[in-house]
């Protein structure tokens, strides 16, 4: 990937186009898909999905004193969600499968919600206490949201705490730096190093672009595009849960895309969209 082009302030005819509607669509769209795109090392993940037999019998001992209730929350679960909630409950059966199933789906959910904080440099270890975290809790998943949605409150709520304690006062490193140390202390083949390349370069970008969104915006503009963008909530959603109105909620992500799409055009110079699409070509 280029590296990131510090270009000072956008030019006039940049700023113009950062408040046309469809060019903000456009951007939201490159933003979502650069979240989307994030994925684990496979060293990562082969390193969790090992501890999944561990896990599975640990919640099948923990299920054990509440086995008689697991049919009733089964009954109580919303439609919408009994697949989710089935598969939690097979993961508390003792299934091993079932917890490797729930490992692959919510991946991407955790790495957005560590992005989005700009907590990309701790990566590997936030990886490990959020899962050990979704694991102690699935008890209490009861199936009234989808297991990403919940999955994505627990991790959020995990790494405001690891934020708040003293856990997160260490040395700051470099994406690039962490990317290669992990790569040493690994010591992958050459095929798994270019895929850790293209994955740097998303994660660069990802880190980046959570850096501008902390500089440039207020944190309810930045909770709010989260929640679009990498909790992947409807309108509708956002409309119960906060009392506003669709055009009311799009006029807010209106104006906070503008911000961060001037933020990027400033930090990466007019060709962001380039940038991230040869990032995404090389996935």
């Amino acid at each position: 990937m280029n590296s990131v082009v510090n270009s000072g302030p956008a030019n006039e005819a940049a700023l113009a186009r950062s408040g046309d509607s469809k060019s903000i669509d456009q951007f939201f769209s490159l933003v979502s898909r650069i979240y989307d795109a994030l994925r684990l090392r496979s060293a990562v993940a082969n390193r969790i999905d090992a501890r999944a037999p561990e896990m599975a019998a640990d919640l099948l001992r923990r299920a054990r004193r509440r086995r008689a209730a697991f049919d009733l929350y089964l009954r109580e679960a919303p439609s919408a969600y009994t697949e989710d909630f089935a598969l939690a409950v097979r993961a508390q059966q003792g299934s091993t499968d079932s917890v490797l199933e729930i490992r692959r789906r919510l991946e991407a959910v955790v790495l957005k919600r560590i992005y989005a904080y700009n907590l990309g440099w701790n990566e590997e270890e936030l990886v490990d206490l959020v899962f050990d975290r979704l694991t102690l809790k699935l008890p209490t998943y009861r199936g009234q949201a989808s297991l990403r949605t919940w999955a994505g409150t627990l991790a959020s709520n995990a790494l405001k705490n690891w934020i708040r304690s003293e856990d997160a006062k260490p040395r700051m490193v470099t994406i690039d730096e962490a990317v290669s140390v992990s790569l040493v202390q690994n010591d992958e083949p050459d095929a798994f190093l270019l895929g850790d390349e293209r994955d740097r370069s998303l994660k660069r970008l990802a880190s980046e672009l959570s850096r501008i969104a902390q500089e440039v915006l207020s944190p309810p503009e930045w909770e709010l595009l989260q929640r679009l963008i990498i909790d992947e909530h409807t309108y509708d959603d956002l409309s119960d849960e906060l009392g506003k109105t669709h055009v009311a909620l799009r006029q807010r992500r209106f104006q906070a895309l503008r911000k961060l799409k001037a933020g990027a055009l400033a930090r990466f110079g007019d060709d962001f969209s380039q940038v991230v699409l040869e990032s995404l070509e090389n996935e």
